[in-house]
């Protein structure tokens, strides 16, 4: 059953101010009050963030906080925003409605002096917000910090280094006074057994007292002290106690026995608690238990018993489901030891933990003072009673029992957990007609559970309050229905919904009025259309507006105000018209709604906008220098246009309509004819928008294409003194009035070796001219073709290519031969009318004399004779002028009529220890003759002749030289035989 359990107040918990708050990484100064970091989560950066940029600062003063800022580094961000505002409240309120700071977009310090009216309290913990406001097109806040927290008033220095010790019924505390004492104007000290004492003043104290002995206090108890400093009536931020890390110190106050008195070490004591880190029904959280030992326990022997009643429990509890920690600062080890679970039981609500045994140097064992934390993580399966009300486990170790959930003045009050009830919806917010499913959770079993909107928020079903619907809780506490959202009863704005039962009510929390994160709480969203859908310049617009909070409608489009048009009325629905303005932007703009004030009374629709219209001829691509016939339409009637211009230039009036000019039409229509001027702007490839402005300052655009150029080069590889064809496309055109330019095309070689051509483009921006290569490039070379002009800025617009000139060759008639062997060599690749300078078979000179040379295209033929060389291949190099080419031949011995004959184990050397063996059969004798290394003495073939056939045996597939020849010989499963010709 559920147990009813007083709650305790627990170990002070002091939250420090004393630092300056920033969004990023900001250098503090002690002018700033103290707060906490912002909530990140928050930001809804749309090009500018404030915890970068803004360096929002607090400065507490008397009874006010000083808010700074600093306003974006973008300009474009900056222009954006219309206005700055905040909201404020106190730690333990309601927050403020956004309220607009006086200045305009360029204010960046505000001044909060109230809030809902009443001035701020000095030590009063205050939390701010601030958010830059209008004219994003898809979202009129552009950005909205986190919330940080700062006092009215800045508190002074807190002590540092508390140290208490016991003397004869007294307790004497020492600290470390902070740096600045400047604001402290007393010293407080106060103590407590349970509960704290009422804080009072240090006698006599200044700015650097340190010491206090605290006299007259019971010698048989344990105390715990704190001190804090005071500027005025405001207390340090921090208290102290032992150690600048407070968690409780104690001494006791001793008599003294005629001996001298004896301090006692501080100890952390901390009271019993019973934490959970959730109340929600049903829940599976993690479970914290806090107790001092009251006696010596030993693992192994004295188990810890756990009663559970009314939690859900598993059947059994995994080891590492439990940690234990046993804080052993009374043992004067000051050390923290992990006790590990050996065994844990389950047996319906209760539990059983085992600790391991402790070994000689790992003490596991418990002694009195000893702080021990249980914890039980969510893995454990244990579970949250499904009924409200308050609970607690009873723990029992050794002769020592602790029940969780009890209050007692003597004890100081023990932990217990506060199951709530809870009451969530499917969703949160939307328009009419949604359908949506509430649960409740924690209500008594099998009774009716009613949902309805709580109007006043009181938290309490009243008479005129609305019923939505009803279900049953079933044996899980739970019960749930679905309701159809209407109006009424649902007003345009936050509506709350809650649950009641029979039983007394018990639901969790206070509502939070800013937030539709609430469970419990559906936003009904105004919505908004529009017919139609959009419109040009005059035209008008009917709007329909449908739950709408009460007050003034105003109206912007693509962010630009509008007007005001009426006041929503108690039924939230409106209709009113506008008529587009003639400086409406072009395109899917925004037409926001507003009534009243505050992001939730706010509705934007989609329209299209058709301003001026530009539309060109060609409409796709368009070239420098090309001239293009534009027509426009929607423009101010009867007036000149002004300005033509394209990527940001204006175009030369020259340029237009022949110097002439542009009239709109009574219909708003004109045309001109426009030569494309020869700028960065025409010539860079990408997209351009032309935009044409009138006198009215009414502009339409257009975006074209500017085609990037293209140069190619025909062959793409060609011999030195050859004909290349250049080809351009996409260059300045040649237009329509005759007007064009000249292109230069260079081959560059190099230093003194270019050769240069030009040509004139056609109206389609191409052109086609012939190039030699230069007879001076270097053969191989890679060398750059570049087309170029220049524009009326006088900057030199270049295009480049490459061209490769190939490498000179030569060829052999014959591949291979005996020396005396004449073959033709043949060249071609070297420079024109250039005599040969050498020609070398290996290292002999077989010049030809005369020397030959080559022909107009580079190319040569002539017969040399192949010298006595070693066999094998050698190369034949030629050079020419400075260009040399070189080709391999095969020197074979000298043929006889038995042919080249060569010694047995020379020839197949190259094998090295992949040969095995070698046999020959003799067609005119039939006979066989046989090689084997092994046995060289048996064998009978000495010698291996050319054309004659050979069986060789290698060890494996292997390739060689041999006789001058490359040889593959291969082993297939296991048969490694080969047949050669020699």
């Amino acid at each position: 059953m559920a147990k009813r359990f007083i709650p305790f107040i627990g170990l002070a918990v002091v939250v420090a101010l004393a630092f300056a708050a920033t969004f990023g990484a900001v250098s503090l100064t002690p002018a700033y009050a103290g707060v906490a970091a912002p909530v990140d989560a928050d930001l809804e950066g749309k090009g500018f963030q404030p915890q970068e940029d803004s360096k929002l600062k607090l400065e507490g003063g008397d009874r006010e906080i000083t808010l700074t800022w600093s306003l974006p580094t973008s300009t474009t961000t900056a222009n954006k925003i219309n206005k700055w505002q905040y909201t404020v409240d106190s730690a333990d309120g309601d927050r403020s409605d956004w309220t607009d700071v006086e200045g305009g977009a360029s204010t960046t310090e505000v001044v909060v002096s109230q809030y809902d009216g009443a001035r701020l309290q000095n030590g009063v913990t205050y939390e701010f917000q601030v958010r830059a406001v209008n004219t994003d097109d898809s979202n009129d806040i552009i950005s909205k910090s986190g919330t940080v927290e700062g006092m009215a008033n800045k508190p002074p220095g807190a002590p540092k280094n508390v140290k208490m010790k016991a003397g004869e019924g007294s307790i004497i505390l020492t600290w470390d006074p902070p740096s600045d004492t400047s604001g402290i104007t007393e010293w407080q000290y106060r103590t407590r057994l349970n509960p704290w004492s009422d804080w009072m003043t240090v006698p006599d104290s200044k700015p650097d007292t340190n010491t206090y002995e605290i006299k007259e206090l019971d010698k048989s108890k344990q105390y715990e002290a704190q001190v804090r400093s005071m500027a005025g009536n405001t207390p340090s931020a921090t208290t102290g106690g032992a150690d600048d890390d407070y968690e409780g110190v104690v001494a006791k106050a001793v008599a003294a026995d005629g001996s001298e008195a004896v301090a006692v070490k501080p100890m952390a004591v901390i009271q019993r608690t019973f934490t959970s880190t959730s109340n929600k029904p049903g829940s599976d959280p993690t479970y914290k238990l806090i107790l001092t030992a009251e006696s010596d326990y030993t693992a192994g022997r004295d188990d810890i018993e756990i009663e559970m009643e009314d939690f859900g429990m598993p059947s059994s509890i995994d080891v590492d489901a439990i940690s234990i920690t046993i804080d052993t600062i009374n043992t004067g080890e000051e050390k923290d030891t992990t006790g590990e679970p050996a065994n844990v039981e389950v047996d319906g609500e209760d539990v059983t933990i085992s600790l391991k045994p402790a070994s000689e140097d790992d003490s596991r064992n418990v002694a009195v003072g000893d702080v021990v934390t249980i914890m039980f993580r969510s893995s454990s399966g244990i579970t949250n009673p499904t009924e409200a009300g308050e609970y607690g486990w009873v723990v029992e170790w050794g002769d020592d029992s602790w029940n969780f959930g009890t209050a007692s003045t003597e004890e100081g009050g023990l932990g217990e957990l506060n199951i709530t009830r809870r009451v969530s919806l499917s969703d949160n917010d939307g328009g009419r007609d949604k359908e949506i499913t509430a649960t409740a959770k924690g209500y008594e079993a099998d009774a009716t559970v009613t949902f309805f909107i709580d109007a006043n928020k009181n938290r309490e079903l009243d008479v005129d309050e609305h019923r939505l619907c009803s279900d049953v809780s079933d044996s899980n506490h739970i019960a749930s229905c679905e309701f159809e959202v209407t109006r009424p009863p649902f007003e345009a704005a936050h509506n709350y919904v809650n649950a009641v039962s029979g039983q007394d009510y018990d639901q969790s929390g206070l509502y939070d009025k800013n937030s539709k994160d609430d469970d419990r709480g559906y936003f009904l969203e105004p919505s908004i259309t529009a017919s139609p859908a959009g419109g040009s310049p005059g035209e008008t617009i009917q709007v329909q507006l449908v739950d709408f909070p009460a007050g003034p409608v105003t109206a912007t489009l693509a962010g630009e105000p509008l007007g005001t048009f009426g006041t929503v009325g108690s039924q939230g629905d409106m209709n009113f018209q506008f008529t587009v303005p003639d400086n409406a932007r072009e395109g899917k703009q925004d037409l926001k709604v507003e009534a009243g004030s505050g992001s939730d009374n706010d509705a934007n629709v989609v329209l299209d906008i058709s301003g001026p219209t530009v539309t060109p001829t060609p409409s796709d691509e368009i070239l420098p220098n090309q001239r293009v016939n534009l027509v426009g339409g929607g423009f101010t009637s009867g007036s000149t246009i002004k300005t033509i211009s394209i990527g940001g230039k204006e175009i030369n009036e020259r340029r237009i309509n022949d110097g002439k000019d542009v009239d709109v039409d009574n219909g708003g229509n004109w045309s001109a004819a426009v030569d494309m001027p020869l700028s960065s702007a025409t010539t860079s490839e990408g997209k351009r928008v032309i935009r044409v402005t009138d006198e009215d300052g009414r502009s339409g655009t257009v975006e074209i294409t500017i085609p990037a150029r293209k140069v190619t080069i025909t062959p793409e590889s060609g011999r030195v003194g050859t004909i290349a064809v250049v080809r351009g496309e996409n260059f300045p055109s040649k237009n329509d009035e005759g007007n064009s330019l000249n292109v230069q095309i260079q081959y560059d070689a190099g230093e003194d070796r270019t050769t240069t051509v030009s040509a004139v483009p056609d109206a389609s921006g191409k052109f086609e001219v012939e190039l030699r290569i230069p007879t001076t490039a270097s053969i191989p070379s890679t060398n750059t073709v570049q087309v170029s002009f220049d524009d009326t800025d006088d900057i030199n617009v270049v295009t480049t290519v490459t061209h490769d000139v190939p490498e000179a060759i030569i060829t052999l008639s014959a591949t291979s031969g005996s020396p005396g062997t004449s073959v033709t060599l043949e060249g071609k690749g070297f420079k024109s009318f250039v005599p040969v300078t050498t020609v070398k078979a290996g290292s002999i000179d077989v010049t030809p004399s005369p020397k030959p040379s080559t022909d107009a295209l580079g190319m040569m033929s002539f017969d040399i004779p192949i010298p006595g060389l070693d066999n094998g291949i050698q190369t034949i190099e030629v050079e020419v002028g400075q260009t040399k080419a070189s080709v391999g031949f095969t020197v074979t011995p000298s043929t006889g009529d038995g042919g080249a004959v060569v010694e047995v184990a020379a020839a197949v050397a190259n094998l090295g220890d992949n040969f095995v063996v070698a046999f020959h059969f003799n067609n005119t004798t039939k006979e066989w003759t046989f090689y084997d290394p092994a046995i060289a003495d048996a064998s009978d073939m000495t010698h291996f002749m050319s054309s004659q056939s050979y069986w060789i045996q290698v060890t494996e597939t292997t390739e060689a030289i041999l006789n001058g020849k490359t040889r593959n010989l291969t082993c297939l499963e296991g048969n490694c035989w080969n047949q050669i010709v020699w």
